[in-house]
């Protein structure tokens, strides 16, 4: 057996294959590579015009909500916000408000090659009125009852026309007067208690109407309910309430019956 001591070499082409094969593997990773960040950029395209729409969008709906109030509400003086993206219906909107009239506030959307406006619904039949009012009323209740009514309360609600609620007699930029509603007003106070008794509810209920009428606030109904509180260490999942219950019956002979009776009849009629 003949051995050669002759070196061992490499083909060169076979160097030059290899090399080949490797770059072109480069190539296709780049190029791979590649495609998925265009395809991540686009994705995150879409999305973020999904939520907060497009600067081109933005700017058509913006011409054409400005033109739509000049033609629509000329007379109005209004001063539109910046359009908006709504991306629950893929529209844009503005709020328009009026540099004279505090109550003439709406919104104006486009969307769809269509513009719409809530001004019938919110002004023109005095809902915004509506709200300014009752707003300043439940502010100005509450500030009353957290300096003068000596318990914890968890729900504190002034309102008006609650049973009687005909906004055909409230009047654009109306003034707000606490002791002269617009509409009946009624009270709802939660508070809590130790003892969750209709006596206890009756001692509270003539506090809070002793505190309205202190401040010359008529009201007509009341919602007053005791509930145990959180801190107790055997809190109770039982609640003593009586709800819309007239004022002219708080002065009764008997309130704490009167106030059972009209509970009892209240949850009666309320049963589905």
């Amino acid at each position: 057996m003949i051995l050669s001591n002759a070196p061992i070499t490499f083909d060169s082409n076979f160097k030059l294959r290899k090399v080949k094969q490797i770059m072109k593997q480069k190539s296709i990773l780049k190029f791979i590579a590649g495609i998925t960040a265009f395809i991540l950029i686009f994705f995150l395209l879409i999305l973020y015009n999904g939520f907060m729409g497009n600067p081109l969008s933005a700017k058509l709906a913006d011409n054409k909500i400005k033109a739509y109030v000049d033609k629509t509400y000329p007379d109005l003086d209004l001063t539109l916000s910046e359009t908006k993206y709504n991306f629950t219906d893929s529209s844009y909107y503005s709020k328009a408000q009026s540099n004279t009239s505090p109550d003439t506030t709406f919104m104006i959307s486009y969307g769809r090659g269509r513009i719409t406006d809530d001004y019938s619904y919110e002004v023109a039949n005095c809902f915004t009125t509506y709200r300014r009012l009752s707003d300043a009323f439940t502010k100005d209740v509450e500030g009353i009852l957290s300096q003068e009514f000596p318990y914890k309360t968890t729900i504190v609600l002034a309102d008006y026309g609650k049973d009687e609620f005909d906004l055909n007699k409230l009047k654009l930029d109306m003034p707000y007067d606490i002791t002269t509603p617009p509409l009946p007003a009624s009270l709802c106070v939660y508070c809590t208690s130790k003892e969750l008794t209709y006596e206890v509810l009756g001692e509270r209920l003539l506090q809070l109407h002793a505190i309205m009428e202190k401040h010359k606030i008529p009201i007509k109904t009341y919602s007053l309910a005791l509930e145990a509180d959180e801190a107790d260490e055997k809190p109770s999942n039982h609640r003593v309430e009586v709800i819309d219950f007239p004022a002219d019956k708080i002065n009764t002979a008997n309130l704490t019956e009167e106030l059972k009776k009209h509970q009892s009849a209240w949850e009666d009629s309320h049963k589905k």
